[in-house]
């Protein structure tokens, strides 16, 4: 009878040790599956050239800014910055300059927007957004104007529209500035192009 007692004992010891390796083999492979799910979240948010936030960043980000300034009065500003002249880089120096020059552009930006306690995302093509948090409308058209100075002097011509919040702003306060910096990009372009010419 000790035999069999001794047997069963270490036939559960061994059990028990297959289904503790069978677990571990799980935890890994779950630990795994999430570092690669958070990866791939990060990818879905993030431009591949510049590694700046893309649009759905941009997005989830402006819904926390407006939530801040709802729930808070936490003034936020949106800017639109649209780059000029890719389209000529592209024709004449091909897509890598412009992904470069792409580059560079996001390089300056990210620069001196973290300064400004905001972020930088690439919209897509040659356009790019920023939230600064905690500036109202005059304090955001200062940063605007410097960027496209220091823009210039690295080069790159960029047009700039800005808009913050102010006092009555309710639900959609983001989408309306978002709105309004894009408004304004596109009224200067026409004045800018006439200039050129």
């Amino acid at each position: 009878m000790p035999g069999i007692f001794r047997s069963r004992r270490k036939a559960q010891q061994e059990l028990v040790q297959e289904l503790s390796s069978k677990l571990d083999d799980a935890n890994k492979t779950i630990a795994s599956l999430m570092r690669d799910n958070q990866m791939l979240s990060q990818q879905a948010r993030t431009d591949q050239i510049t590694e700046l936030g893309n649009k759905r960043k941009f997005g989830e980000d402006l819904a926390k800014a407006e939530h801040l300034w709802l729930r808070h009065g936490l003034h936020f500003a949106v800017m639109f910055i649209d780059m000029d002249g890719l389209k000529a880089i592209n024709d004449t120096a091909g897509h890598d300059a412009g992904n470069e020059a792409i580059l560079s552009m996001a390089k300056v930006l990210k620069a001196n927007i973290r300064d400004e306690d905001g972020t930088v995302y690439r919209w897509g093509g040659d356009e790019f957004v920023a939230i600064l948090s905690g500036v109202d409308t005059e304090k955001a058209e200062y940063v605007a104007g410097r960027l496209v100075g220091i823009l210039k002097a690295n080069g790159v011509k960029a047009t700039c529209g800005v808009a913050g919040t102010k006092q009555g702003m309710g639900e959609g306060v983001g989408e309306l500035l978002f709105s309004e910096a894009d408004n304004i990009v596109n009224a200067k372009k026409p004045r800018r192009q006439e200039r050129q010419a």
